[in-house]
């Protein structure tokens, strides 16, 4: 796993990572937050943490604002690839049975 944002070669890593930095946990608790559709990351950015505390919020936006280019070159480059894998493959016609 990447340490900075600028080493993350996908969307998934630039969450995670900038996740990381923000609240300062492991990936795997970065991770974490992603489960049960994001309900729990969901409940940090609407509510806050402890007692309503929104820093560690805002300090994951502050974090991410200056590379927001870099993210949205991740997403579209992961958007062509996907639809690159959506794409049917052409049958090879064959000869056989001829």
């Amino acid at each position: 796993m990447p340490t900075t944002l600028e080493a993350c070669r996908t969307s998934f890593q630039f969450i995670i990572v900038s996740l990381s930095m923000s609240f300062d946990m492991k990936p795997k608790q970065a991770a974490a937050l992603l489960t049960n559709n994001n309900k729990y990351l969901t409940h940090l950015c609407v509510k806050g943490g402890k007692g309503g505390d929104f820093e560690n919020v805002k300090k994951w936006y502050e974090l991410i604002l200056p590379y927001t280019s870099h993210l949205v070159n991740l997403v579209s480059t992961e958007r062509k690839d996907i639809l690159s894998y959506l794409t049917p493959l052409v049958p090879i016609s064959s000869k056989v049975g001829e």
